[in-house]
């Protein structure tokens, strides 16, 4: 009868310590996991921590590294300005010099201003505005020669011209006028009269040259000397000029005449009569009228043109023709009608 309640007992008291032991495991768990979840804050507040304590020290290298990169780039530029005064000292030393030693060879050699001004250019290419190396140059210039080419004649030259656009000199001597490059004084054409040259033009484009010589005046191709025209006055030519288009040349003559022709054929299609030798002509800037002035003692305006002469004389004229006077004068073959239309 002892025996069983015994085991009961042996059998509580193990449920027992089982229980303990398992409430025991739990609460160490618990305990555990409690701790886990306070730590794990911390731990992310420590790795942060280091995070931004690691980022503020790349930060300060890089800030040092910099401002030692614009430490050495200022002293560069610092060496570097001072290396450009130092070279502009020199250059304005040698400009100094060379206009020195110009200004003392100037006056005593024979190519002294020669020298001397090419030693003025050089300090001037070196040292920029220079008041001296301008003085020097200066001088120079007014003791050198001019002369920028020279183109020679087998006798006296009496008259020389311009193109237009300065490519071309013309000059006349005796029988003949020669076209140059003006920069270069190598002949380009050559143009010969029977009679001696007295006068020479260029058309305003630069394409014709006019000469004068005897009765004639001949118009040319001046890149080439191919003659163009003749024009021919009953006495020595005096004078020509070509209208502002260059298509017509207008010359005044002994004979007492200016007359106008086309330059391209040599056509004359307008005549103007002073009393006595016609010695000036030429047109008006728009090309509508001639002037030309005379022994005569005048300098007259004259339309030339067809279409300004049509008008001149309309204005003029009192009346149209009659019926009658058209059919004596011009025939019935031509429908009358009046020729200045708004006159009786």
């Amino acid at each position: 009868m002892n025996e069983k309640p015994e085991r009961q007992e042996r059998t509580q008291r193990q449920i027992i310590l089982g229980l303990a032991a398992g409430l025991l495991i739990t609460s160490l768990l618990a305990v555990a996991a409690w701790s886990q979840r306070n730590d794990a804050p911390r731990q992310r507040e420590a790795a942060q921590a280091t995070a931004v304590s690691e980022a503020n020290a790349r930060a300060t290298a890089q800030a040092e590294a910099e401002a030692q990169r614009n430490a050495a780039v200022r002293e560069a530029g610092m060496r570097a300005t001072a290396q450009a005064e130092a070279e502009a000292q020199r250059t304005l030393a040698q400009a100094l010099q060379m206009v020195a030693t110009g200004q003392l060879v100037s006056d005593r050699i024979p190519q002294g201003p020669l020298i001397g001004t090419l030693l003025g250019v050089e300090a001037l290419q070196r040292g920029g505005p220079l008041l001296e190396a301008d003085q020097l140059v200066r001088r120079g210039l007014a003791l050198l020669p001019t002369e920028v080419t020279r183109m020679t004649h087998n006798g006296p030259v009496t008259a020389v011209a311009f193109s237009p656009d300065g490519r071309f000199a013309v000059s006349v001597g005796g029988l003949t006028a020669q076209v140059w490059e003006a920069a270069t004084g190598h002949e380009v054409a050559r143009l010969t009269h029977d009679s001696e040259v007295t006068a020479i033009a260029f058309s305003p484009d630069g394409r014709f040259a006019v000469s004068v010589g005897g009765l004639t005046a001949q118009v040319w191709e001046a890149a080439t000397g191919h003659e163009v025209a003749r024009l021919t006055h009953d006495s020595e030519v005096t004078a020509v000029a070509f209208s502002p288009d260059g298509q017509y040349v207008v010359s005044g003559s002994g004979d007492g005449t200016a007359r106008v022709w086309e330059a391209a054929s040599g056509r004359e299609v307008a005549r103007m009569t002073h009393d006595r030798w016609v010695t000036a002509v030429a047109f008006s800037p728009d090309g509508r009228s001639v002037v030309s002035g005379s022994s005569d003692d005048t300098a007259r305006v004259w339309w030339w043109r067809p279409e300004d002469l049509i008008a001149e004389a309309c204005r003029r004229l009192p009346r149209n023709l009659m019926w009658d006077e058209w059919q004596r004068y011009v025939g019935p073959e031509v429908p009358y009608h009046a020729t200045c239309p708004g006159k009786p």
